[in-house]
């Protein structure tokens, strides 16, 4: 196992040629899903600006096991899918070392991102203290009485039939910042081993590009004073992660939790273990417990099998409800948490796959835009095994390139056993959520040595990947060329 550290971002040019860049950057961990920073905001950069983040801790941490694909974007809104972020460029880390990343992207843009990437052996941490029977109550008592309440807006089951993620964030910050969670504020106060609180829908819900699993906010310590309140509303984290609920249908309470965490919001990230909570029944709360697969010596026995009872006493999270829990196979099964974004496409795989290869460099030897000084708007779609599901690169809107500039650091990785494919896709416009395409400058199969011809590329386990796409449009002819490394 990686562990990456983000140091320094230097912002060479901005994209574009008026005003600052409100820099977020995204971590995809061996293919998984984009974990922000900063969790909450954005830091605006102008040209030469060096914002050193080991002089502005906490310094990002990312643990990965094969590579970590990071871009960088300008932000325009917590939910970038509706008022979508400019692309300022990426790249990725796959091995240790310290490394200096160049990256280039639209309207000119152009930044360094530094960081150190350690290999690490994972140690069991010290247990966390259990969560106090008080705060278990006080949670019970205030949910009970928020649902059968008529007049605390918004109602539960407001927002749990909620699916715009926009209108949801507001719905959550309003009862969370309000009379409804005054039991819940008092009990904090004395667990000071909690960290950060969170509430949010822990159900099959689709929110938007097809996303389904959890979907909350979160607060640090430094704000609980203000839980349980009808003041002020501090910024939040928004975060994602796994469907939890167990008997979506049985009702409304089914489909929401709240979540007592033992770090902070900007450490909510990553893949984690989960087992069932057993929480006294005369309480009235179910719950789920979540350790951190970076703490899996402290709960992974010799046999590489997992023990539950000890992922309880490691666990980070413990999310409770009136029906939270797993589907039959759900304990001991690696899921992600993700915080700061939530991705308008699908962008990223979960589960085990035999084969990753990086999205390496793509270079333009011939652009479709002839013009001088224009350029390529590009995305790439993926599609892996006999899946039906397509990929997106980048996550929002498309990256520009042209013969002048004709080289782009990639970074994304693909995850698949016997094939996977590629559609190389030029866009006539930057649609904020839809790109307009002319035809895909071409689609390939890249698969397993079959020893056949026919069914096109193939690789060998030591093999990169060497594509050319090449395609006609009228008079003109489009040529790139994408290089991919396999990883394992």
């Amino acid at each position: 196992m990686f562990k990456l550290s983000i140091t320094e971002i230097n912002c060479v040019h901005v994209g574009g040629s008026s005003q600052d860049d409100d820099v977020e950057i995204l971590v995809q961990p061996d293919a998984g899903p984009p974990s922000k920073y900063p969790v909450i905001g954005s830091h605006s950069m102008n040209n030469g600006q060096v914002f050193s983040l080991s002089d502005n801790p906490p310094i990002p941490v990312f643990y990965f096991d094969h590579t970590a694909a990071i871009s960088v974007w300008d932000r325009d809104g917590a939910f970038n899918t509706f008022d979508s972020a400019d692309f300022l460029g990426s790249g990725y880390v796959h091995q240790a070392g310290s490394f200096e990343l160049d990256m280039k992207g639209n309207n000119d843009a152009h930044y360094k991102i530094s960081c150190v990437v350690e290999e690490i052996t994972t140690a069991a941490p010290p247990p966390n203290n259990s969560i106090p029977t008080n705060l278990y109550q006080a949670i019970a008592d205030d949910l009970k009485d928020w649902k059968a309440s008529t007049s605390i807006e918004p109602t539960l089951q407001t927002v749990v039939e909620c699916t715009d993620p926009e209108d949801l964030e507001d719905y959550l910050k309003d009862i969370l910042f309000s009379a409804a969670f005054t039991r819940v504020k008092a009990a904090l106060a004395d667990a000071t081993k909690v960290k950060a609180f969170s509430i949010g829908l822990m159900a099959q819900v689709e929110f938007i590009g097809g996303l389904e699993g959890v979907f909350g906010i979160a607060v640090d310590r430094s704000d609980f004073n203000l839980i349980g309140t009808s003041g002020t509303q501090p910024s939040v984290a928004i975060f994602g992660g796994p469907a939890l609920v167990e008997g979506v249908d049985a009702g409304a309470d089914a489909s929401l939790a709240v979540g007592v965490w033992f770090e902070d919001t900007e450490s909510i990230r990553g893949r984690y273990v989960g087992a069932e909570l057993t929480v006294d029944e005369d309480i009235g709360l179910t719950g789920a417990a979540f350790a951190n697969r970076a703490d899996k010596d402290a709960f992974t026995e010799d046999d590489e099998s997992i023990n539950l009872d000890k992922v309880r006493e490691q666990a980070k999270v413990a999310f409770l409800g009136i029906d939270v829990g797993f589907d039959d196979g759900g304990e001991g099964v690696e899921s992600y948490f993700f915080s700061g974004i939530i991705p308008g496409s699908a962008c990223y795989q979960t589960g085990t796959y035999d084969h990753m290869v990086n999205l390496d460099q793509l270079h333009c030897h011939d652009a479709l835009s002839m013009s001088s000084g224009e350029h390529d708007n590009i995305s790439i779609r993926y599609k892996v095994d006999d899946e039906s599901s397509w990929y997106i690169y980048p996550i929002w809107n498309t990256f520009a390139i042209s013969e002048d500039d004709y080289s782009r650091m990639i970074g994304c990785a693909i995850k698949f056993n016997t094939k996977f494919k590629i559609s190389l896709r030029i866009a006539t416009s930057q649609a904020n959520t839809t790109i307009e395409e002319v035809d895909p400058v071409q689609t390939f199969w890249y698969q397993e040595d079959t020893n056949d011809d026919s069914k096109g590329s193939y690789f060998k386990d030591t093999a990169d990947v060497d594509k050319s796409f090449q395609d006609h449009f009228g008079s003109h002819q489009a040529d790139y060329h994408l290089h991919a490394k396999l990883r394992y």
